[in-house]
């Protein structure tokens, strides 16, 4: 490791590359480094989605749910729509919604439109499918930032 570095900055970047390196499954740490998901490894598909994502008007009634607690890099399809699908505390509101978005960190990793919410308890889960091209085309990838703030605690937003 390095010593006597200028600032704090410097050794927060430093331990994060480290940790990059070496593995988060490998080390005990709590978090994986300081802003790690900012300018920590990630693959060339990844650099250019994050950089090339625009921010976005969502025009249908969709509700935006933040995955970020539990979304896995390279999940497969199926584990995305599994996360992204259930279990939410939800109001009667969600019967206006057509389409869920999967977000995370404040970008949307998939669409899908809903066939169908089925109570779970005192939540909610819908039965759906990957919205049409048209419409996943418009939103995949981009960014959410007119409609998450920084913070929020609420894994679910409404955008109508």
């Amino acid at each position: 490791m390095r010593h006597g570095l200028a600032t704090e900055k410097d050794a927060l970047e430093i331990e994060s590359a480290c940790i990059d390196l070496i593995g988060l499954d490998n080390l005990t740490n709590e978090i994986k480094g300081h802003n790690s998901w900012e300018s920590g490894m990630k693959t060339a598909d990844e650099i250019i989605q994050y950089y090339d994502a625009k921010a976005i008007t969502i025009t249908e009634p969709t509700i935006i749910i933040n995955i970020n607690k539990l979304y896995k890099r390279f999940m497969k399809d199926n584990e995305l729509y599994n996360t992204t699908r259930s279990s939410w505390k939800l109001g009667s509101k969600k019967n206006e919604a057509k389409y869920v978005i999967a977000a995370y960190r404040g970008l949307v990793r998939e669409v899908y439109k809903i066939n169908s919410w089925n109570q779970v308890g005192d939540r909610w889960e819908f039965t759906g499918e990957v919205a049409e091209k048209e419409v996943r085309d418009k939103y995949l990838n981009q960014s959410l930032e007119n409609y998450t703030k920084k913070g929020s605690q609420n894994p679910i937003k409404y955008t109508y």
